[in-house]
């Protein structure tokens, strides 16, 4: 099922109250109504009352057909009742979501839907089987990718979502035969910049672009390679003081950088102690109040507030130092892991190595990462070394 609570960072949440039936699926939960789905592309629309989800109508297109089992929509975020719906290739638009009201046909219904055969990912065996909208600089964007075993992905870029055809072909000369595209992040504060997530095991799995997929670079760094994990999911959280931070979720948990150095980027596992190494499902990031939500496979929902420092520490910042520091590691002796604390006077560029006693550089811990002023602690786990 979905279920649907209230909850505040302040105060504990509501109870949960279960708002379809079947496997739960994606949601949206907007200014105007909220969406829940379920398996093959199900989705019952509601209205909000007093705190609640009330009035439910079904919502999904009609005639629509070749749902996947977990089925993708994106939502306008600034425009509620234009909603894209993928049917296997191409897609579906809908421009009256917000004024659907109930019906008998659980099926769906055909108010507001149009199909979009134009707009689609060819004719060679892809689904679209991820998108994603735009915010801002420019709104009215979307994102699309379609996925097939025995071919490279496509992605394709629509600029103007009233329009019924015009997409633009911007896919990834480098990416792998098979490959699955499982997620789309844009930046909601500049909409030419993008994350495309490949889930499968061994192949290049993370991309971004800052051109509106005129160029790409593989971002997965450190993650990738024979030993890495699937990569779920990614989000960009520019904050309001300019700084901006980028979330991987994985099958062994999330990371974060501040740095995306193409094949060299250096990825930190953030709040292992809480969230765990489990399965990262899906992130969604508000900028309002900088919260990001992170939804993992059985463990619940996490939030946390994308503050102006690495999200990898462990510890609060104190008030600034007035120098640089590296104190002693602890606990030590350790094994496998350790933390590292040093502090610093201004806003810097880290660099943090480990060398055995012949000098030797045996491992990178933060690789020119920025950090505030003040004091961190990062961990370090040397259960590959010697």
């Amino acid at each position: 099922g979905t279920p649907y609570f209230s909850f505040d960072l302040n105060s504990s949440s509501s109870n949960s109250v279960d708002q379809s039936s079947g496997d739960g699926a994606f949601g949206y939960l907007g200014t105007s109504y909220a969406l829940t789905s379920a398996q093959n592309g199900w989705i019952l629309k509601f209205n909000y009352l007093n705190g609640n989800l009330v009035n439910f109508a079904y919502a999904s297109p009609l005639n629509a057909t070749d749902q996947l089992f977990i089925h993708p929509f994106a939502v306008n975020p600034t425009d509620e009742d234009r909603v894209m719906y993928p049917e296997g290739n191409h897609l579906w638009k809908q421009t009256q979501m917000s004024s659907i009201t109930n019906q008998s046909d659980s099926d769906g219904t055909t108010q507001g839907w149009a199909e979009l055969t134009n707009v689609n990912v060819g004719f060679d065996g892809h689904e679209i089987s991820a998108l994603a909208y735009s915010t801002s600089a420019p709104a009215n964007r979307l994102y699309f990718a379609g996925s097939t075993g025995d071919a490279a992905p496509i992605i394709k870029r629509l600029d103007d979502d009233t329009a019924n055809d015009g997409e633009v072909d911007i896919s990834i000369p480098l990416a792998d035969v098979g490959a699955y595209v499982h997620d789309i992040f844009v930046n909601p504060n500049d909409g030419d910049e993008v994350f495309v997530v490949m889930s499968n095991y061994g192949v290049e799995s993370l991309w971004h672009s800052n051109d509106a997929g005129g160029s790409w670079s593989a971002v997965g760094g450190n993650l990738e390679g024979a030993n890495g994990p699937s990569f779920r999911t990614a989000a960009i959280t520019p904050t309001n003081d300019g700084e901006t931070f980028y979330f991987a979720g994985t099958s062994i948990g999330l990371f974060v950088t501040d740095q995306l150095l193409g094949e060299s980027t250096e990825w930190i596992q953030v709040s292992e102690e809480m969230i765990g190494s489990v399965v990262i499902a899906e992130l969604d990031y508000r900028t309002s109040d900088q919260i990001l939500l992170v939804a993992t496979h059985g463990r619940g929902m996490f939030v946390g507030e994308i503050a102006t420092s690495t999200a990898g520490e462990t510890e609060p910042l104190a008030e600034s130092p007035n120098s640089f520091s590296l104190s002693q590691n602890y606990p030590n002796p350790f094994n496998p892991s350790t933390n590292i604390e040093f502090t610093l006077a201004e806003h810097s560029n880290v660099q943090l190595s480990v060398y055995n006693l012949n000098g030797q550089k045996v491992a990178s811990v933060v690789n020119g990462s920025g950090f505030s002023s003040g004091s961190h602690t990062v961990s370090f786990d040397a259960s590959s070394l010697a």
